[in-house]
């Protein structure tokens, strides 16, 4: 096990399903764009439109946030992404994907400007002394 597959968790679980989870009803609807109060910082105030979802997608124009089932489960509750997707699948009855692999993911060294010489670094390349006249 080295880690939760979260594209897994967001295509088992729709972004309606985590809005019912959460208490969201939206205030106004076309199509499939919905609007209403935003359930992260709880802004209820009577015709608040504040929050949009469309589709699987969600956006709070007061927070300047936004994203997936994930995201929104996460900043509702406090909670990691990592915690937020078990907990979605746990509630859901999803059993959790995990993704196969070599764990954790380690950044590589950035590659230096080669200096002339072949080689990835050090001292800069030696000037003979005729090439100074």
């Amino acid at each position: 096990m080295s880690g939760i597959d979260f594209q897994a968790v967001r295509e088992a679980v729709p972004l309606a399903q985590v809005l019912g989870l959460v208490g969201w009803s939206p205030s106004w609807v076309k199509g499939q764009a919905r609007r209403g109060w935003c359930p992260i910082h709880s802004a209820r105030p009577h015709g608040s439109r504040i929050f949009a979802v469309d589709g699987n997608r969600w956006y709070c124009h007061q927070c300047k946030r936004g994203g997936d089932c994930i995201d929104l489960y996460a900043a509702c509750k406090g909670l990691s992404l990592f915690r937020a997707a078990a907990e979605l699948c746990e509630m859901t009855g999803h059993p959790t994907p995990y993704r196969e692999g070599g764990g954790l993911f380690v950044r590589r060294p950035r590659n230096r400007k080669r200096n002339g010489r072949g080689d990835a670094g050090g001292a800069p390349p030696q000037s003979s002394p005729e090439a100074s006249r």
